[in-house]
């Protein structure tokens, strides 16, 4: 069975073990990073630094930032997304200074709540950064003494980006809600809702019965004719009595959606009804102040390209 040590924890844990967790994550603080966007452009995140400092890094240089890669396997559901972005927010794994030199560790949402100190440089950013990179060759399994390399525990692409764009959506509604607490800004609604988590959602009445399951993100496989899941992200098939309890939940929509349409008659509105939404109801991230917390997000799908500069070590957790 292979094994692999982590310095951060101590914790030893074996390859097999991990790869049956939902989602991969590592963390790493940096004083100052540089992401590859779209295979295009460029962003750097953090703090002016003198590379000069790393062998002898000053008492405090400001934040910095939080550099995120993120994996998901075939396990991974909405809901672990959610524990992931929670967790990424709240791990008290930043700090000012160096490891060591007696400065306080703390999370990113604590770190952006701190007032700037008065001897810190005038080129320190305030507030902190997060940049999260995905990263699907952190789910692989390692056989042959090192010799071969499986990804069988990968979710699928589409899936894959689905969920690594709700969690880049979580980390910034966390982020959002920490700065209109600080300042006392009110929440807009929709905030508010992100902020709910994870909610069994109930299926609109308009939406017909074979398509109910087709938009979950936990199967991967449905029936031509019926619609109904037959196998799950993971890939494992499911049991009679797991459709035939799926086969009830539709039976019910079934029966709500005929009465919906027989109220509406001859009105063909019904798409129309569905796709209504208050105005208040779209998303503005633009008010997430980068001073505050600035997330960046790479691209997913996409060549991947970094730069980090980072002194305060050991700096590196691996969360699985």
């Amino acid at each position: 069975k292979t094994t692999t040590t982590y310095a951060a924890s101590g914790r030893t844990m074996s390859i097999e073990e991990s790869a049956n967790k939902p989602i991969r994550l590592v963390l790493q603080r940096f004083r100052q990073a540089t992401l590859l966007l779209d295979e295009k452009e460029t962003i750097t995140c953090g703090n002016n630094y003198d590379k000069l400092c790393l062998s002898d890094p000053p008492k405090s240089t400001g934040g910095g930032g939080m550099l995120c890669y993120v994996s998901f396997t075939k396990l991974a559901t909405i809901e672990s997304v959610w524990q992931a972005a929670k967790t990424v927010m709240n791990m008290p794994i930043m700090t000012k200074g160096a490891w060591g030199d007696g400065s306080d560790v703390m999370s990113v949402l604590e770190m952006a709540s701190q007032p700037q100190d008065n001897d810190e440089a005038c080129d320190v950013r305030r507030g902190v950064a997060v940049m999260i990179v995905p990263q699907a060759n952190l789910i692989c399994k390692v056989k042959s003494q090192g010799r071969s390399i499986q990804y069988h525990g990968q979710i699928s692409k589409d899936n894959g980006k689905e969920l690594y764009t709700l969690f880049v959506e979580y980390v910034r509604a966390m982020a959002l809600e920490q700065q209109c607490t600080i300042r006392g800004d009110t929440k807009p609604s929709w905030l508010i809702e992100i902020l709910k988590g994870p909610q069994k959602k109930t299926v609109d009445v308009s939406v017909e019965p074979s398509l109910i399951f087709r938009s979950s993100t936990e199967y991967s496989e449905w029936d031509d004719v019926t619609g109904l899941p037959l196998a799950l992200t993971s890939g494992e098939s499911l049991t009679k009595s797991a459709i035939k309890k799926l086969k009830k939940q539709q039976d019910v929509h079934k029966k709500k959606h005929e009465k919906y349409m027989a109220t509406l008659g001859e009105m063909q509105n019904a798409t129309t009804v569905a796709a209504a939404a208050p105005a208040d109801t779209k998303q503005n991230w633009s008010i997430l102040d980068n001073g505050f917390i600035q997330v960046v997000a790479g691209t997913f799908g996409k060549r991947q390209g970094l730069e980090i500069i980072s002194d305060m070590g050991p700096f590196c957790h691996v969360v699985a």
